[in-house]
C-alpha cells in the first residue's frame, strides 16, 4: 500500500512539473491589422483583436486548462477574462482560435512563431490575414496592475 501511494505521489509530481513547463505569459505589441478601428465597437473587441500600437497579453496553457490560451488581462481585478480554445503547442508554433469560446469553430487562428516571436493570423482555411504582432515572454509580475482607491 505504501509503495502504491508513493507511485501515485510521484506520478502527480511529474504531471505538475510537465504542466509548469508549458505555462507562460506573453506580451504582444500589435504592429499591423486589417481590423478597422471604427469597427471595434466595444472594449472586448479591442482586447480580442487589438489595433496598431495596442499591447495584448496572453496566458498560455494553464495547468487547469492546458488546451486554452487566455486573453483580456483585467489590470484592476488581476485576471484574464477570455479563453480561446484549441491551443496547439508545438516546438515551432503556438496556434489557437482568435475568437473566445468553444474549441471547434470556424474562426481565425492566431499563429505565434516561437523562434521569432511574431504573431500572425490566418482564417480557418489557413489563408493569411493582414495581422502582425511582436511578442515576448514575460513573468506574471510584469503584467500591468492598476490600484483603486475605494471609497466604500
Amino acid at each position: 500500500m505504501k509503495k502504491l501511494l508513493m507511485i501515485l505521489v510521484m506520478v502527480s509530481w511529474c504531471n505538475v512539473g510537465f504542466a509548469a513547463d508549458h505555462y507562460f505569459i506573453i506580451e504582444c505589441k500589435v504592429k499591423a491589422t486589417d481590423v478597422k478601428a471604427g469597427t471595434l465597437s466595444k472594449e472586448k473587441d479591442l482586447i480580442i483583436y487589438g489595433k496598431e500600437g495596442y499591447i495584448r497579453y496572453f496566458e498560455i496553457g494553464t495547468s487547469k486548462y492546458p488546451n486554452f490560451a487566455n486573453t483580456g488581462w483585467d489590470s484592476y481585478d488581476k485576471e484574464f477574462l477570455y479563453w480561446h480554445g484549441d491551443l496547439k503547442m508545438g516546438n515551432k508554433f503556438l496556434k489557437f482560435n482568435t475568437t473566445p469560446g468553444g474549441e471547434k469553430r470556424l474562426t481565425d487562428i492566431q499563429v505565434i512563431d516561437r523562434e521569432t516571436g511574431i504573431m500572425t493570423r490566418t482564417d480557418y482555411e489557413g489563408r493569411p490575414k493582414k495581422y502582425r504582432s511582436e511578442c515576448v515572454k514575460i513573468s506574471k509580475d510584469q503584467l500591468p496592475i492598476k490600484e483603486v482607491e475605494q471609497k466604500f
